[in-house]
């Protein structure tokens, strides 16, 4: 298991635009009722059609479901299939499929509004909803809404238990095309975040900060879009090609309202060039840093010289050594050596990196006349977490190696939700202290869960660790 997810955090690029982390609208197209296979011709652009892998057998291929992101403000769609044979299946408006993060086991209302539908080579009625929902089932509480709509009022309102639905003839290898208008039904603005970083921060935060919003069932935010380079330097994604730099063209629409950046390993111009451009399309645009625990415990990876010899002063202890007979001679996945150095001397080695990224930081914020770039001081809450554990004061911890899944220092459960709360303070400027346990630290990933008190020692260690730094833009705390 192990090895799988550090296979999947060690990626060596991965970029994505629109992703799942939005509230997704879902229209699937069932086609068991006739048996009629169903050929996909046309994925929707940002986002994806497919068949349904959740049945079995030739049940697979007579459905399929498209998921998208929804933002508050309207737009269209369209993707396409191929029936085998004749005969009648059934559109489905719906929204995503999303478990509840307070209420473990039941499913979590997304509510998404519908409206213009056009259909290519098949008879819809009322697609525009004109008047009411004659043509269409509404199922469960599912809704027609006389007064928000695309062109004119009226729009159908789904969720993933409560959809809208109309039959559909359909030919024998006639191709059909399905358009359609879409929006979330929530009247919140959602804040626009573009993320990006290394496989300490960009390919997990943005799932983890979207369960903190979920429990929170009030702040929300879309992501709109994640560049991940594994051990990157910021100034790498700056460098991509114009053509796949998203976090370039994001930035240049003027549409992302937080940019959040790590980098590997001390700061570099990179985070000045992207709040340059950033800001210069968005004047109100906030940009967050993360700052985060050492890698292997060292100043000196990834190529960092810029330490000189305190990267080998400050490691004062050394590794356990390895046994003759462990297969795993390399200690990929022997995260035992977080155990050896005392809270001391953890502190003491971090302490230069954080004095480099504060004063860094510090100093692209005075052209600026205010901030306009805060730090999210995870390292430091992952230094007070790992103080707790060696102290024995961390329920359901009992080794700092349990925070980690391999020896590079890759995050388990805990440490990726004290960075979500961490990173949750500082941009919503709001304590984290109190919220319900996170679905994912509820199924546990070394354990089968993980207590209610831990869950309120990571608040509490984000909120302090947020609330103490000068750079956070909520010092003093709330």
């Amino acid at each position: 298991m192990k090895k799988l997810m550090v296979k999947m955090v060690c990626a060596a690029l991965i970029t994505w635009g629109m992703s799942a982390f939005a509230d997704n609208a879902r229209v699937d197209v069932d086609g068991r009722g006739a048996g009629i296979k169903l050929e996909i011709v046309k994925d929707p652009e940002n986002g994806t059609a497919t068949n349904a892998l959740w049945l079995q057998g030739d049940l697979i291929h007579q459905c399929m479901t498209v998921d998208l992101p929804a933002g508050v403000e309207w737009s269209q769609a369209s993707f396409a299939f191929k029936p085998d044979k004749d005969g009648t299946v059934e559109l489905k408006l719906l929204g995503e499929w999303r478990m509840d993060a307070i209420k473990p086991g039941t499913l979590k209302p997304i509510w998404v509004l519908y409206d213009d539908i056009e259909v290519k080579n098949s008879e819809l009625k009322n697609g525009s909803f004109d008047g009411g929902a004659d043509g269409w089932k509404i199922n469960g509480d599912a809704q027609f809404v006389a007064d928000l709509g695309h062109g004119k009022p009226g729009a159908a309102k789904a969720w993933s238990s409560a959809s809208v639905t109309q039959d559909l003839a359909v030919k024998a290898g006639l191709e059909v095309t399905v358009s359609f208008w879409f929006r979330t039904a929530s009247n919140q603005s959602a804040l626009r975040i573009f993320t990006i970083g290394h496989s300490f921060h960009a390919n997990w935060l943005p799932n983890w900060l979207k369960q903190v919003e979920d429990v929170t069932d009030v702040m929300v935010h879309e992501q709109v879009g994640v560049s991940m380079i594994g051990g990157s330097r910021v100034l790498q994604h700056w460098e991509l090609p114009e053509g796949d730099n998203s976090a370039k063209t994001a930035l240049k629409t003027g549409k992302v309202d937080v940019l959040t950046m790590s980098p590997m390993l001390s700061p570099d111009e990179g985070i000045k060039n992207f709040t340059t451009l950033g800001l210069e399309h968005n004047p109100n645009l906030r940009i967050t840093v993360q700052e985060f625990w050492l890698p292997y415990d060292r100043l000196d990876c990834f190529g960092e010289n810029s330490y000189g010899e305190q990267g080998k002063l400050l490691r004062n202890w050394e590794d356990p050594p390895i046994a003759p007979d462990d297969p795993d001679k390399e200690r990929k996945f022997d995260t035992s050596h977080f155990n050896v150095p005392t809270a001391e001397q953890i502190e003491k080695l971090h302490a230069p990196y954080f004095e480099k990224m504060n004063a860094y930081i510090a100093e692209q914020n005075k052209p600026f006349g205010k901030q306009v770039l805060y730090v999210v001081p995870v390292g430091q809450a992952v230094i007070a977490l790992r103080k707790k554990i060696i102290e024995g004061k961390a329920p359901g911890l009992a080794k700092p190696s349990e925070l980690f899944i391999d020896n590079l220092g890759h995050p388990a459960n805990p440490i990726c939700a004290l960075s979500a709360y961490c990173h949750f303070a500082v941009i919503y400027k709001h304590s984290p202290v109190g919220l319900p346990l996170l679905s994912q630290l509820l199924i546990g990933d070394t354990k089968e869960q993980y207590p209610q008190e831990l869950n309120l020692l990571l608040q509490q260690l984000a909120w302090d660790a947020v609330t103490h730094h000068p750079l956070s833009g909520v010092a003093g705390g709330k």
